[in-house]
């Protein structure tokens, strides 16, 4: 979390300054941050947290059984 807003506001304050050689690599480089970012939310609040709920369900289950 603080490596994706460090590196978005570096983009926004640095980057009218930078060459265009260091533009690629910063943008490339956040690119790969957004996508990180994008499938750790998606673990969190997506199919694999019901997927996880519903295990400790089901096992709560068997055990009153």
């Amino acid at each position: 979390m603080v490596g994706f807003y460090g590196l978005t506001v570096l983009l926004m304050l640095g980057g009218a300054n930078a060459s265009e050689g260091n533009k690629e690599i910063a943008f490339m480089l956040f690119g790969g941050l957004v996508t990180g970012f994008s499938m750790v939310l998606s673990y969190f609040f997506g199919s694999s947290a019901g997927s996880a709920q519903k295990t400790v369900e089901l096992a709560k289950i068997a055990k009153h059984r």
